[in-house]
């Protein structure tokens, strides 16, 4: 019976692996300033509403959107989309209190996970639409492909006519 021991060479070389990848990791956290991260990757404390837009086989529009509570938005577009790329913008006052009410209309807080709730029924060239709602100290996330309550669907035709309907200027794209 043979058994196999590991060499020294090999063992300098799974330490220095490992090594890497354990610096690798703590050194890509970057320390943030500002409170408002400067791109669309997660949520900070003063955000209402962060909107992913995943896509599908087809030509589905993939882009994040994150909608701060003092009335910015910042939007990534990748796919698919009219704007290519990082921008900023600001809606109005009222367009926050209408998302928040949008937000209590459809009950969003007593909505479940993910849609459809079973991973074995989902279908996957439907595209996955992302939300996730930061209001009165509660976070929720949904991830809805298909399946999903009226009250959901009617919020996110909301949020994409409202996502549509954001006014970039193409000269003061981000970086």
């Amino acid at each position: 019976m043979h058994t196999s021991k590991l060499t020294p060479i090999a063992f300098y070389f799974l330490l220095l692996l490992t090594s890497i990848f354990i610096f690798s990791c703590s050194s890509s956290k970057k320390a943030q300033t500002d409170s408002k991260s400067s791109d669309t990757t997660g949520m900070t404390a003063d955000t209402l509403l962060y909107v992913v837009r995943g896509g599908c086989f087809g030509k589905c529009p993939i882009d994040k959107t994150v909608f701060f509570t003092d009335g910015t938005v910042k939007y990534r577009g990748s796919r698919f989309v009219e704007h290519i790329g990082s921008f900023e913008t600001k809606i109005s006052k009222g367009k926050v209190e209408k998302i928040k009410k949008e937000v209590l209309k459809a009950d969003y807080f007593s909505l479940k996970k993910r849609y459809p709730n079973n991973p074995r029924d989902v279908i996957a060239d439907l595209p996955m639409f992302t939300t996730e709602v930061r209001m009165d100290g509660k976070i929720h996330r949904v991830i809805n492909r298909h399946n999903a309550p009226a009250s959901l669907n009617n919020f996110k035709k909301f949020v994409t006519e409202l996502i549509e309907g954001l006014k970039f200027d193409d000269k003061k794209k981000k970086k």
